[in-house]
């Protein structure tokens, strides 16, 4: 049996927002406890697009973003405990 892929680079083509067709520097990984880790390219809006992330997945836990025009700097968002 195959080991189960950590990382998934979610493609263009499934994205529904215009915008990621577009080039950006940053990218984001959207973590789910016991599930992979999706990274998406092409990132404008890191608040608006973690927001997103949050309303949909309801076990997503947390996004992290790294800006490639930053040095790669990295920051994450957390989902808040309610």
């Amino acid at each position: 049996m195959a080991a189960k892929k950590e990382r998934f680079y979610v493609g263009n083509k499934f994205r529904k927002n215009d915008l990621s067709k577009k080039e950006s520097d940053i990218v984001a990984e959207v973590h789910t406890p016991g599930d992979v880790t999706k990274l998406y390219t092409n990132v404008h809006f890191p608040n608006a697009f973690a927001k997103r992330v949050f309303e949909q997945n309801s076990t997503a836990d947390r996004v992290t973003f790294k800006d490639s025009s930053l040095g790669n700097e990295e920051w994450t968002i957390y989902r808040h405990q309610s």
